[in-house]
């Protein structure tokens, strides 16, 4: 049921061509990035059932199809996706795995010069899945690590006292 749904939604998604880089459209890939991450968010809430991750689903084949095999922001988005999924089902180990990788591409693209997600960074969803996933010591050195590879941002902060407020319960 859950194949037939997820091959009936990439049939009726937008055909997106193969994003070459640097033609690639970093609008889009926020935006695909962006709501893929609203709604594996949304997914956590009920328990992450397929039916709940489809849309993020859908947003993980839109950016696979746009990073078209290449490193880049739409690549290192899918594997956050993938990991936020993985989240939103309180599947630790997948989600770690997709995650490393995930903040991996991205110190990569970023010692190079080159933006890594649009956003949110992978660094920054790092503590965020932690924290989702109330491993709240992972969640803080994610959180640490990203303040010294992104700078302090408020997604960092933010989760950093989110997280001291857990531990302090």
């Amino acid at each position: 049921m859950l194949t037939v749904l997820v091959s009936l939604l990439l049939l009726l998604a937008p055909q997106t061509p193969a994003c070459e880089p640097p033609t690639c459209d970093p609008v889009e890939v926020h935006d695909i990035y962006m709501r893929g991450w609203e709604a594996a968010r949304e997914a956590a809430r009920v328990g992450g059932s397929p039916m709940s991750l489809a849309p993020v689903d859908l947003a993980i084949a839109r950016l696979e199809r746009l990073a078209a095999g290449a490193h880049g922001p739409a690549e290192i988005s899918m594997y956050v996706l993938r990991a936020a999924a993985d989240a939103a089902r309180d599947e630790r180990e997948a989600m770690a795995l997709f995650l490393a990788h995930a903040v991996d591409l991205e110190r990569i693209q970023l010692a190079g010069g080159q933006p890594g997600a649009p956003g949110i960074t992978a660094h920054e969803a790092a503590g965020d899945l932690w924290l989702r996933v109330r491993r709240y010591d992972e969640a803080r050195r994610a959180y640490e690590h990203a303040r010294s590879v992104v700078g302090s941002t408020a997604l960092i902060e933010i989760g950093l006292s989110r997280v001291n407020d857990a531990l302090r319960r």
